[in-house]
């Protein structure tokens, strides 16, 4: 996990600050790097501010809460832009096909 990383070097090595956050936010990078460029190129810099916001509040349910939002937020704006018809999942990312996740209109 990109954040117990940012930790260890931060913390036990003693790294300064930007490099254990460059370093957790090319990590963060890889691990969504499967999705593709655009994914992994914002993973990046929401690895870089899940990273600044560990530090700034000390709190790991902070950072928790913000990835729970985005992805929430990221999950309904692409939802939202594929327009499915009345009952429908065609274009909605779901863990299960069927699933339901976006009859939203």
């Amino acid at each position: 996990d990109s954040c117990l990383a940012f930790v260890v070097v931060w913390k036990l090595w003693r790294w300064p600050l930007w490099g254990a956050l460059l370093l957790s936010s090319c990590l963060f990078a890889i691990e969504h790097g499967f999705k593709g460029l655009q994914v992994m190129t914002v993973a990046f810099v929401m690895g870089g501010y899940f990273g600044w916001l560990l530090v700034r509040t000390n709190s790991l349910y902070a950072t928790i809460i913000a990835h729970v939002s985005f992805n929430t937020a990221a999950f309904y704006i692409v939802c939202r832009s594929s327009r499915p018809r009345v009952g429908s999942t065609a274009g909605c990312p779901s863990i299960r096909s069927g699933a339901g996740f976006c009859r939203l209109q």
